[in-house]
């Protein structure tokens, strides 16, 4: 259905196969993936999509002086622009939070483009679409709030919105003033030109808010039918004598490197549930839990398809986009550990939806993280 939708949006525009550019830097593994995802949607679709991913990232502090550099130095580089400009490309996508790809299109002459994000459709940044806000019932992307919020909260709701709005204008201006791709090139201008935004949220899941005709959801683009699991893991969950529970922070926030606190709290878990088999996505080899039978540390876990096993009962997640997408599309509860980013709101959302519930980084304890699975495991409703 989804893949049906995203081509309806394309063929709208023409009946014959285009020629996509979808810039997508490395802000994270999940982003690269969802930009991934629409390339191969779009070429199963009938069309041609080139995926550019800069790797600057690495070694190179994002702040906005040095992102306007970023910039500056791609389109200096005229080997690869005119490289970029004899594709011919008929589309640009990019992500929204990185706005170099609006430069880079403009630059090589990309006259249609797409604007997406990872994310849902963040607040500071949907004014330019033309979609509205309002902080009484729209929870602000960064906070923990509902659609359903008390006075003080909305006040609360109403700081965040505007201590982003300024963030982001003191992070991007160098970029809207950069002056390096054309007499009167402005993103203040190009932005609102997007044909359509793609977020990357489950309409079904988020808050009643609203819209335009340019935003389509495409939440699930990534979620692929499950495949067989490897013998090692078939043998794991065959093997398990109750339930199951997967552990993964996904691949920014590495378990192996959560403080000695949070660490320990999972080993007291451990011990007071020894009827469950955890798998815990752990990317180091170390002691952490090696005198518990039910713990099973692996460096890379197969998430989607162990979902779709009957013995996976829960997921303790940091409730990243991708992974709330995916356990909710299984039907699998969550235990939410949000860390930072969009996570606080996506937990809480699933949280409302009863699908989740929420443990607080701050508080973590053996005892909390215990009385979560055990109400997930066993008092479901």
């Amino acid at each position: 259905m989804l893949l049906l939708s995203v081509s309806f949006v394309l063929l709208s525009i023409r009946c014959d196969g285009y020629k996509f550019l979808i810039y997508s830097p490395q802000i994270g593994h999940s982003h690269v993936a969802f930009f991934g995802q629409i390339a191969d949607a779009l070429v199963d679709a009938g069309h041609d999509a080139l995926l550019y991913v800069p790797s600057f990232f690495e070694n190179v502090k994002t702040t906005a002086a040095k992102r306007a550099r970023i910039l500056e130095l791609q389109l200096a580089d005229k080997k690869l622009m005119d490289k970029l400009r004899e594709e011919r490309f008929d589309v640009g996508i990019t992500e929204t939070f990185n706005m170099c790809g609006y430069a880079i299109f403009d630059k090589i002459g990309i006259r249609t483009h797409i604007s997406a994000f990872a994310t849902n459709l963040v607040d500071v940044f949907s004014y330019p679409f033309g979609v509205a806000n309002n902080p009484s019932y729209v929870p602000g992307t960064f906070t923990q709030l509902s659609d359903v919020m008390s006075y003080g909260q909305r006040w609360q709701n109403v700081a965040s919105y505007a201590a982003l709005y300024l963030m982001c204008e003191l992070f991007y201006r160098p970029i809207l003033k950069f002056e390096g791709v054309a007499p009167g090139f402005s993103l203040d201008d190009i932005i609102p030109r997007s044909v359509f935004v793609f977020v990357n949220s489950e309409e079904f899941l988020e808050y009643p808010r609203p819209i335009s005709h340019k935003v389509v959801f495409v939440g699930g683009i990534g979620v692929t039918k499950p495949k067989p699991l490897a013998e090692e893991y078939k043998r794991i969950m065959d093997n398990a004598k109750g339930a199951v529970v997967l552990i993964s922070f996904g691949s920014i926030a590495k378990s192996s490197e959560m403080p000695s606190n949070i660490k320990d709290a999972f080993v007291g878990m451990f011990a007071q549930l020894p009827e469950v088999t955890f798998i815990w996505k752990y990317e180091v080899d170390d002691d952490i839990g090696a005198n518990f039978t039910n713990v099973i540390k692996k460096k890379w876990v197969p998430q989607n398809d162990l979902f779709a096993h009957p013995k996976l009962s829960a997921f303790v997640t940091h409730g990243g986009q991708n992974s709330v997408t995916e356990s909710t599309h299984a039907g699998i509860p969550m235990i939410c550990v949000p860390l930072f980013g969009d996570q606080m709101r996506n937990a809480k959302m699933a949280e409302k939806r009863n699908v989740a519930l929420i443990v607080d980084k701050k508080e973590i304890t053996a005892d909390r993280l215990t009385v979560a699975v055990r109400t997930v495991l066993y008092n479901q409703t």
